[in-house]
């Protein structure tokens, strides 16, 4: 017996580390034009395979699960990087349909690039002992520190994190709602609240997640600044409105911490499980 879900048609692709290195979006875009280029719709012009599309059509017959902005957004960004290449062989004058292609040699470039930062950050770690500090070290929750390129800036990518963590993003309609939060919230913030979620949650989880997502979506949330000012803020309004309710306790009773957590995250874990309480209350109503 078949599974209804699971690859009846040609499934979408995501190759880990290719959307480490130019984007989840992008590599999505490139696996499925990559697929195309080599079906039979596909046309050689000046030694080079094509195929022409609308974004229109881009959207409806390969991606239904984003808005035609998106689809726009992550071909743009290819053509940017040099990963895709345009051009116009459409024999009337009038039509401007777009054909598309994949620059072969670029992609390379740039793949064989990430691989020798990431080379070389194994190796400066490796010099300098602290990969053997790293293991001296305990840790009472999954390791999801991303690695550092050769400017000391962290290289996250929300999926990655996200399947370090554990946290089940691609089954069911996880993905497409997952890359949704990614285009409107942004990568930084979206791997800030992979972070909380795993720090916080007992059993990180899909549910969890998209709970601590949906309270940085309604509170307008836009940087990780602002994530830490509202878990601090609330923490507040609820301590102020714990004394004003409770008159047999003279103080507010601070949730307790666990091993190695500050005051800030205990309050912020204490929220996020009233948020899923909530979120549980509305789903039985």
């Amino acid at each position: 017996m078949k599974a209804a879900w699971l690859y009846d048609e040609h499934p979408i692709l995501i190759d880990k580390k290719l959307a480490s290195v130019i984007g989840l979006n992008e590599s999505i875009v490139l696996q499925q034009l990559n697929y195309w280029l080599h079906g039979k719709s596909a046309k050689q012009i000046n030694d080079r395979l094509w195929i022409y599309n609308t974004y229109d059509n881009w959207q409806k017959d390969n991606f239904p699960f984003w808005s035609k902005s998106t689809v726009r957004r992550a071909l743009d960004s290819c053509i940017k990087k040099g990963l895709i290449i345009t051009g116009n062989f459409n024999k009337a004058g009038f039509d401007n349909t777009k054909w598309y292609s994949i620059d072969i040699g670029k992609l390379d470039q740039v793949m064989s690039s990430a691989s020798v930062q990431n080379e070389q950050t194994v190796c400066s770690k490796r010099t300098d002992g602290s990969a053997q500090n790293e293991q001296a070290n305990t840790r009472y929750y999954t390791d999801i520190t991303p690695d550092k390129n050769d400017d000391d800036q962290p290289v996250e990518d929300a999926f990655s994190l996200a399947q370090l963590a554990g946290i089940n993003v691609n089954s069911g309609l996880n993905l497409p709602v997952f890359t949704d939060y990614i285009n409107r919230l942004g990568n930084k913030l979206v791997c800030y609240a992979i972070k909380r979620t795993n720090e916080l949650a007992s059993h990180p989880n899909w549910s969890y997640l998209k709970t601590v997502l949906k309270s940085l979506e309604d509170n307008h949330v836009k940087t990780i600044e602002q994530a830490e000012v509202l878990s601090k803020k609330y923490g507040k309004q609820r301590y102020k409105g714990s004394k004003q309710k409770t008159k047999s306790t003279p103080a507010y009773q601070l949730p307790t911490k666990d091993e190695g957590m500050t005051q800030a995250e205990a309050l912020a874990k204490e929220l996020a499980k009233e948020e899923e309480e909530d979120r549980k209350k509305s789903g039985d109503s």
